[in-house]
């Protein structure tokens, strides 16, 4: 399950949902409510033209058709998380999904998930463990989209090292390059 937090953060949605291209390394999931909260915080936070926003919702419910969830609603209730992110709990219990990928850890506390079987992960840590899952799919992505923004493997690594630096370390660790400028 994929928070807002997470989607309204264009880098780093930008190589989760190309890990989902192929090889498939995970399914994302998420649900109109999440969308829109994302698009708000894109639109009012971080200023892009609503059109951009609306765009890209509706890009997003045409390229993953299968990952909106629905019918979480009546789980809300029995979700002690915090308040206003009950929903996601709800729609990751509805749909089955054993991670939360999120960078509010503390709306998802440990207690509150472990008896859905569900854990909140920061897309650091969701980076890093699909990286161990396959390094080749996830360095190609990554020159995949340096190509795509026409900037070299070093820039979007350092673009990424400011939202997941962990992850961004042990892929220059791995192809033995420096991020400092």
């Amino acid at each position: 399950m994929l928070d807002a937090c997470v989607l309204a953060n264009h880098p780093v949605t930008d190589l989760l949902l190309r890990l989902v291209e192929g090889p498939r390394l995970f399914s994302p999931r998420w649900t109109d409510e999440i969308l829109s909260e994302t698009q708000r915080a894109l639109v009012q936070d971080l200023g892009w033209p609503a059109e951009l926003a609306e765009r890209r919702h509706r890009e997003l419910r045409r390229h993953f058709p299968e990952a909106w969830v629905e019918g979480y609603d009546p789980l809300m209730e029995r979700a002690r998380n915090d308040p206003k992110d009950r929903h996601v709990l709800a729609a990751a219990i509805r749909a089955d999904c054993g991670v939360i990928a999120t960078f509010n850890l503390a709306d998802f506390p440990a207690e509150h998930l472990e008896p859905w079987g569900v854990e909140a992960q920061h897309p650091c840590d969701l980076l890093i463990h699909l990286l161990h899952m396959d390094p080749v799919a996830v360095v190609s992505k990554i020159d995949e989209i340096a190509a795509d923004r026409r900037v070299t493997q070093v820039s979007e690594l350092r673009t990424l090292n400011r939202h997941v630096p962990a992850f961004t370390r042990l892929v220059a660790e791995r192809l033995e390059l420096d991020l400092d400028p």
